[in-house]
């Protein structure tokens, strides 16, 4: 668990959730890894990098083995909030939860991931938008909602509570995985010969 907890502290997400699938298949047969505590960390880290899917797979997982806990279950309910678009139980299912010392930092990210997502998408995606929707969607009260906006450059009218979003150049690139898109393309190549 030290490197887990190192690449917790730096922040690296991606190493996080190669370290955390390692870590699953030893212990299979090193009975002296406790899966019960990684799966927290396994499925945050998952959320954090965008891989919800992944996050399904590892759920059927851990009920399948039996190795439920409070924690994985909030975590979980974390993930189906984000699934189902729901983005004020995210925040409320984040904050409800008294999570383990590894769990804070990553909540915290996930917190801090989800508002910059939702800043974007509301940037792409709206031209006004009600205060009301917008304290939903970051998960804070107005006043702060409205520092939020402030600072992205939106507009605000307080006579009729609505924000008018500008648009915002994407700030993470989008990266490939070279395995994915060679599987992709033996998929394409095989489907031609049909």
């Amino acid at each position: 668990m030290n490197e887990i907890h190192t690449l917790i502290t730096n922040e690296s997400y991606e190493e996080l959730v190669k370290s955390c699938e390692i870590t699953e298949l030893m212990g299979a047969t090193d009975s002296t890894i406790i899966l019960s505590e990684l799966y927290p960390i396994y499925l945050a880290s998952l959320i954090i990098t965008d891989n919800l899917q992944t996050a399904r797979y590892v759920r059927k997982r851990v009920l399948s083995s039996q190795t439920n806990t409070p924690e994985i279950d909030a975590i979980w309910s974390v993930a189906v909030a984000l699934i189902t678009h729901l983005y004020p139980q995210v925040y409320q299912c984040l904050d409800q939860y008294a999570w383990s010392a590894f769990m804070i930092p990553l909540t915290a990210a996930i917190k801090n991931k989800v508002r910059n997502d939702v800043s974007a998408m509301i940037s792409n995606t709206y031209v006004s938008i009600k205060i009301d929707q917008c304290c939903d969607y970051f998960g804070l009260p107005e006043n702060e909602v409205l520092s939020v906006s402030d600072r992205l450059g939106w507009k605000y009218n307080p006579s009729t509570s609505i924000v008018y979003p500008s648009k915002q150049e994407t700030s993470h690139p989008v990266k490939y995985d070279d395995m994915k898109f060679g599987q992709l393309a033996d998929i394409v190549l095989n489907l031609e010969k049909f």
